[in-house]
């Protein structure tokens, strides 16, 4: 399964729900700046998880990404880096959000330590994301270190 395309499919979905199903009152993005800045996080937190295992000649978001444990898996990352996003953008959706994470493909004949390397790499990007200042209303660009 692609992670990418899976976790773009669920990002989609959750703002679908936030704007049709969700109580006006839970928070999450509502309006079209929210959905763009939240589609535009999960995405980076996408890239920024996978460049942290293959490297990018292109740079990171992140000045200083985490450093992936040796032979994390590329879809753990991405599927929890993804995860951890939006379930921080949209907490009234946690319980569909652990559902895709539980139904993402990623049992396999992996190793368990590539698993949980993975799994590691995904959320410290997305914490890092956090801490770098996207959960606050400020326009971030793109620093390539």
């Amino acid at each position: 399964m692609d992670q990418i395309l899976y976790w773009n499919a669920v990002a989609l979905e959750s703002d679908r729900k936030a704007h049709t199903e969700i109580d006006p009152a839970e928070p999450g993005p509502r309006d079209p700046i929210g959905r763009s800045r939240a589609l535009a996080i999960v995405h980076l937190a996408m890239h920024d998880a996978i460049f942290s295992i293959f490297g990018a000649p292109h740079g990171t978001w992140l000045t200083a990404p985490p450093v992936a444990a040796t032979g994390a898996l590329p879809d753990a990352a991405i599927a929890v880096a993804a995860h951890t996003t939006l379930s921080a953008l949209y907490p009234a959706q946690t319980t569909r959000l652990d559902n895709a994470l539980r139904t993402a493909g990623l049992r396999g004949r992996a190793d368990l330590s590539q698993h949980i390397g993975g799994v590691r790499l995904g959320r410290d990007v997305a914490d890092d994301l956090w801490a770098a200042g996207l959960r606050q209303d400020q326009a971030a660009g793109p620093r390539v270190p």
